[in-house]
């Protein structure tokens, strides 16, 4: 459905808004209430959250819940479940006999704090109420939906039109104001890398339009798109790690088709030998996942998810890897299950950001901890490295 209102015009004040700093953005806290194994449940977030647990404990589904609240916020959500091939009900808990999803989203926008809360209805997949607030010393309502009306300031109006997901995706920036349009900027730059996936990632592609794709299909048009000054960011990252990487090469086909080739130089070749060249299909898996993931922290992203982060990936490379995640503008979310990773962490930045998600033996709902909040963890944190003291305890057992 097109944005409902005015249009916005290139090169006004309002698009100068949507060219933000995210170093000052950052969602805070997460909660969502009949989303698979999330039921009831609360996350508090930092700048790098790590989620560890045993396998099936939920940590995919606190990932795939961030972008289900983006896609939400893009009015996509029947998009977004086709693209994983889900039905409907497929994301609702078998916890609870509601068909309604509520969430609410925390976070920091340019020193502001702000609340984006909301129900929705999983039969119509649209909102059935809704409201954005700033909460820094009192609650200031910005937009609120219910009762068939939505409110802006002191603006009420019917809601005589169908969408799905939230009225801000259909809603034009002039008719949302400054602060909401950066707020849904904010949440439509969610980039999540769970689907990341080696096949894809060998692709030929034609199109990229700013994005990698859900699995990383679109690996070789975004390169070819991307700015010569970021293309040499990604070369010299890659150069750190790879003593034979000479570069890469976005060869674009006649039909228009983009192939992804990489140029390796060895020292046993002669000395005016050429480099070797080398198609996408022929190369490693963690080369193909460590190129799109410099790729993504080089875009305007807002938050990038990644999901077993350490998968075909060597513990030297891991360890640049998470030096340059940790240093990134963007608000990094990641679930491992390598204790080395927590082992590259500083361990102030692991005392914030480490957080253990379990199943309740009881209800078998997702719970999530600060992992190094945990007493008989903390005692351990004095004498052993974030990675160690992982290595040295049962999951299974410690909930």
């Amino acid at each position: 459905m097109k944005p409902f209102g005015p249009s916005l015009k290139n090169g006004s004040k309002k698009a100068e808004l949507l060219r933000m700093n995210w170093n000052n953005l950052m969602i805070t806290e997460i909660y969502i209430d009949n989303f698979k194994s999330l039921v009831d449940f609360r996350l508090p977030c930092h700048s790098l959250t790590c989620i560890i647990g045993i396998n099936n404990s939920g940590k995919t589904s606190i990932l795939q819940a961030i972008d289900f609240l983006s896609a939400i916020a893009r009015s996509k959500v029947g998009q977004w479940l086709k693209s994983r091939d889900w039905k409907t009900g497929e994301i609702k808990s078998q916890f609870k006999k509601s068909r309604r999803t509520t969430f609410k989203l925390c976070f920091t926008l340019q020193d502001k704090n702000y609340s984006w809360s909301g129900t929705l209805n999983i039969r119509s997949l649209s909102c059935s109420s809704e409201q954005i607030a700033r909460t820094n010393t009192e609650q200031t309502m910005l937009l609120k939906v219910e009762s068939g009306s939505y409110h802006i300031g002191d603006s009420e109006k019917s809601v005589d039109f169908e969408y799905e997901g939230s009225i801000l995706g259909v809603l034009k920036e002039q008719v949302l104001g400054d602060e909401l349009t950066q707020t849904r900027h904010f949440l439509r730059s969610i980039k999540t890398l769970e689907l990341l996936n080696p096949l894809l990632l060998r692709k030929r592609a034609r199109t990229a339009e700013g994005d990698l794709g859900i699995g990383g299909e679109k690996l070789s048009a975004f390169l070819y798109d991307l700015p010569e000054e970021k293309k040499r960011h990604i070369h010299r990252q890659m150069r750190h790690l790879f003593d034979e990487f000479e570069d890469y090469h976005i060869k674009a086909k006649h039909s228009g088709w983009k192939e992804l080739r990489i140029f390796e130089k060895f020292e046993n070749l002669r000395e005016n030998a050429p480099s070797s060249d080398t198609e996408a299909k022929h190369i490693s898996d963690g080369f193909l996942r460590i190129l799109a993931i410099f790729s993504q922290l080089q875009t305007d992203h807002s938050v990038l998810l990644f999901d077993e982060i350490e998968d075909g990936l060597n513990h030297e490379v891991m360890e640049y890897l998470m030096d340059e995640m940790v240093g990134a503008r963007q608000q990094i979310f990641l679930t491992t299950h390598s204790p080395m990773i927590l082992n590259f962490l500083e361990d102030d930045i692991a005392q914030k950001s480490v957080m253990l998600v379990h199943r309740d033996s009881q209800t078998g709902k997702t719970q999530a901890h600060k992992f190094f909040d945990i007493p008989q963890i903390r005692e351990k944190l004095e004498y052993m490295g974030p990675g160690e003291v992982f290595a040295n305890v049962s999951l299974k057992e410690l909930p």
